[in-house]
């Protein structure tokens, strides 16, 4: 989650569309593949769309807002309430490590070459 911070923050350095325009055409991409989800699943990706999830993400407070519902909705992750106070003491150093990771993510991303299905016939 603290990598979607720093991209957020940071989009315009990786992408020349808006962050918004990017999050507009996203969900216009993905909404219709969605019928044959799960209704919690479809539950949660409205509340996504509707509160703005993606482009909140840019503001350490979400973080923080989320980490911490998180850990109050299942008790197995009760520790993740008390990741926001170590990502703050650490927020400069996970910041610099995002700028020196990411760009390894993207070139990763736009190598990768999917295997071919055992199913699919050539």
């Amino acid at each position: 989650m603290v990598w979607d911070h720093f991209l957020a923050r940071h989009w315009q350095q990786f992408h020349p569309h808006s962050l918004n325009e990017f999050i507009n055409t996203a969900r216009t991409e993905v909404e219709p593949y969605q019928h044959n989800m799960p209704e919690a699943y479809l539950l949660m990706m409205n509340r996504m769309w509707q509160q703005n999830w993606l482009l909140q993400y840019q503001y350490p407070k979400t973080l923080e807002t989320a980490l911490v519902r998180m850990a109050s909705r299942r008790p197995r992750l009760h520790q993740l309430a008390l990741t926001p106070a170590v990502l703050m003491a650490n927020y400069d150093q996970l910041e610099q490590q995002f700028f020196l990771i990411y760009p390894q993510v993207e070139t990763a991303a736009k190598s990768y070459q999917p295997s071919p299905s055992p199913h699919v016939r050539r």
